[in-house]
C-alpha cells in the first residue's frame, strides 16, 4: 500500500514547520474498503489504529509478538505489560473461571446473551480464566493478552481484560474481517503514550502516528453520532471484586444502574470503591435530572439499549 505524502493537515502548522510529512491513510468503520485494507494490515502483522467512540485504539494481531512489542514500545509501557482484547461473549464465557467471579456477577457469566447484553460495547470487563483453560474453541490465548494475579484467596490465575463489541456494529465489522483472515484474537489498548490522557481527535492521533508511519499506515475513524461531552476511554469493572477499577466515558451513574439491575445472588455493594476506582481522564458527563429519569425502564435489555442510543444521539438531534 502506498503511504500517502501530504503536508499538515492544518495550514498554520504546514507554515510553521515547512516541511511535508507523512501520515497514515485515514479510512472509516462503515467502509468496506477501509475494513478489507485494515484487516489485511493486522493479518501481515502491521498495527492499525481504529476508534470506537471517543477514544482510538491500536490494534494488532496478539499472536504475533513483535507487533504487540511494538505497540507497547511506541506507547512507552513495560514489555512485559498485557493489553486487552476484543473477544465475543460466546467465547470469552468459555474462558471463565466462574468460581472466582463475584457471585452477584456469575450468573450474567454463564450465558453469552447476559453477558453481552450487559457489557457490550458498555465496558471493559477484568475476569480470572480457568487454570488449564488455555484455548478458545481449540485457538490459543496468546501470553501478550493476560497477566497473572493472586486472588483475595492466595490463589493465583490468568486475568484477561475484555470489551465485547456487540452494541457497536461498525467494530463488529471490522473483528468479523479481521477473523475472516485467520487473526482469532486482536490485542488492543489505547493509542496515546503511556500515562498520558487518552487521544480523542483524529488530529491527535494523526499527529502521534507521522512519527511511526511505518508501523501504523492505517487509522479508521467511527462513523457513529456521539454526544458532546462523552469522551475518553471505556470504563473497566472487575468481575472479581465487583467493584469499577477506572471510570470511563460511560457515565458511571448509568452503568451502575445497568449492572445493579441485573445483579444475581449475593448483590454487590456501590460498584464504586473510593480506595480502588479511579478517575476518568476526563470530565463525567453531567445529567440533567430529566435525562436520569428517561432511564427507569425495568428491562435490562431495555435499559442497555436506550444508554447507548443516549450516548449515540447527537446534541443537535436532542435541541
Amino acid at each position: 500500500m502506498a503511504l500517502k505524502e501530504m503536508a499538515t493537515y492544518t495550514s498554520d502548522v504546514a507554515e510553521y514547520k515547512g516541511i511535508l510529512k507523512r501520515y497514515p491513510d485515514v479510512g472509516s468503520l462503515d467502509d468496506q474498503v477501509s475494513l478489507n485494507q485494515a484487516a489485511d494490515l493486522v493479518k501481515s502483522g502491521r498495527i492499525i489504529v481504529a476508534q470506537m467512540r471517543g477514544v482510538f485504539g491500536f490494534f494488532s494481531d496478539a499472536q504475533q509478538h513483535t507487533s504487540v512489542a511494538k505497540i507497547r514500545q511506541i506507547k512507552g509501557d513495560k514489555p512485559d505489560k498485557a493489553l486487552s482484547t476484543m473477544i465475543s461473549g460466546e467465547n470469552f464465557i468459555k474462558l471463565l473461571d466462574l468460581d472466582h467471579i463475584h457471585p452477584a456477577y456469575r450468573a450474567i457469566c454463564k450465558d453469552a446473551q447476559e453477558y453481552e447484553q450487559v457489557f457490550g460495547s458498555i465496558c471493559h470487563t477484568k475476569a480470572p480464566i480457568l487454570k488449564n483453560y488455555s484455548t478458545i474453541n481449540k485457538i490459543e490465548i496468546p501470553a501478550d493478552i493476560y497477566t497473572t494475579e493472586r486472588l483475595p484467596d492466595g490463589k493465583e490465575r490468568k486475568i484477561i481484560y475484555n470489551l465485547s463489541t456487540i452494541g457497536h456494529d461498525p467494530m463488529t465489522r471490522l473483528l468479523t474481517e479481521i477473523h475472516k483472515r485467520g487473526v482469532d484474537v486482536v490485542a488492543v489498548t489505547s493509542a496515546n503514550p503511556s500515562k498520558q490522557p487518552e487521544y480523542t481527535s483524529r488530529e491527535e492521533v494523526l499527529e502521534y502516528c507521522t512519527n511511526y508511519i511505518d508501523d501504523i499506515p492505517f487509522v479508521l475513524t467511527d462513523p457513529l453520532p456521539i454526544r458532546r461531552g462523552i469522551v475518553g476511554s471505556f470504563p473497566q469493572f472487575d468481575l472479581i471484586t465487583g467493584y469499577l477499577i477506572r471510570e470511563g466515558h460511560i457515565p458511571t451513574d448509568l452503568l451502575e444502574f445497568l449492572l445493579t439491575k441485573r445483579q444475581g445472588e449475593g448483590k454487590a455493594d456501590s460498584i464504586v470503591n473510593k480506595k480502588i476506582t479511579k478517575k476518568s481522564n476526563y470530565p463525567s458527563y453531567n445529567f440533567k435530572k430529566e435525562e436520569i429519569l428517561n432511564f427507569e425502564i425495568n428491562n435490562p435489555a431495555s435499559l442497555r439499549k436506550a444508554i447507548l442510543d443516549f450516548i449515540h444521539t447527537t446534541d443537535e438531534e436532542v435541541v
